[in-house]
């Protein structure tokens, strides 16, 4: 019983809020058919803004890390498949939302130098999984025990 009252409740806040919605969604609109960044017409209307620096393919076709932003692969495909500069469509979240989204700049696909990716392997390093930490001092407590023979 209690499922469905929590279902039937969010049914009626979604038909609540989508008169909201269209209003702002068509202040967005204008607001960029008017040339305004979507950033600027997004705080013009009172929606959150988010940057995203870096994205690359793997965080659109890999497992999900955690940043916060709603319908993330979704977003990150019609991202890869964007273009710089590309008035796009909005992006449907699973949770019934939408998100906006524009490409300000893309990098070539290209093989990091030793110094981009040596930073990075050392914090993953230091944040290594259990398992890893594990093993870890399982072969330094062997190597003492053959090391004191």
């Amino acid at each position: 019983m209690s499922r469905r009252r929590r279902e039937l409740r969010a049914e009626l806040a979604t038909r609540k809020a989508a008169p909201s919605v269209r209003v702002s969604t068509t202040r967005s609109s204008e607001q960029r058919s008017a040339g305004k960044p979507l950033k600027e017409a997004a705080t013009a209307v009172g929606w959150k803004h988010a940057t995203s620096r870096r994205s690359t393919i793997w965080d659109a076709t890999g497992p999900a890390s955690p940043l916060g932003y709603p319908g993330r692969p979704e977003l990150l495909k019609a991202a890869f498949a964007s273009d710089k500069g590309v008035d796009n469509e909005a992006v449907a979240t699973r949770d019934g939302g939408y998100v906006w989204f524009e490409v300000t700049d893309v990098e070539q696909a290209r093989q990091q130098s030793l110094d981009e990716v040596k930073g990075e392997s050392r914090s993953s390093d230091a944040q290594g999984s259990p398992v890893k930490r594990r093993w870890s001092a399982k072969a330094k407590e062997l190597v003492l025990t053959i090391a004191r023979r």
